[in-house]
């Protein structure tokens, strides 16, 4: 397994990953969205990785916004193929994500994320906090959450 900067080739498998995920997870149309951040990637401040196993399958990817005027970062797009979650893959992408902000951007001092009602919890477990709820935000019944961490 590893982890490591996305680049352009890597757009297709990131895409199969979220499809994975819909419906249940994400929208039908968060395809679109989606596609859209792969595209502007490349802008100051943006920042997506990608997790792949030993044959180089992408299984998992998610991204971090800095927000350098305000020591704050944003976890974005964090997802793993459907068939794999449960594995630590999710773990894995968190854990590095939030090694990476303290190994290059040591200024951040929170970061936030939108989670849903599916994923909210596993956040969680890495001590993030809900900070405000807006129901069926996303669908009937999967809502989101706006969420906070503290490093």
């Amino acid at each position: 397994m590893e982890i490591r900067e996305y680049i352009r080739k890597d757009r297709l498998a990131c895409l199969r990953v979220l499809d994975s995920n819909i419906p249940g997870f994400f929208k039908p149309d968060a395809r679109d969205d989606f596609t859209d951040y792969l595209d502007e990637l490349g802008s100051p401040g943006h920042y997506f990785f990608v997790l792949e196993n030993y044959t180089k399958q992408i299984l998992a990817c998610g991204g971090v916004h800095i927000f350098p005027d305000k020591a704050l970062a944003g976890f974005q797009w964090g997802m793993v193929a459907r068939a794999h979650h449960r594995t630590g893959l999710g773990r894995a992408m968190i854990e590095f994500r939030l090694g990476w902000l303290r190994q290059h951007h040591q200024n951040v001092k929170q970061v936030i994320l939108e989670s849903n009602s599916f994923s909210s919890g596993f956040f969680e477990l890495f001590g993030f906090t809900i900070e405000q709820t807006t129901e069926n935000h996303y669908g009937k019944d999967l809502h989101r959450f706006d969420m906070r961490l503290t490093l």
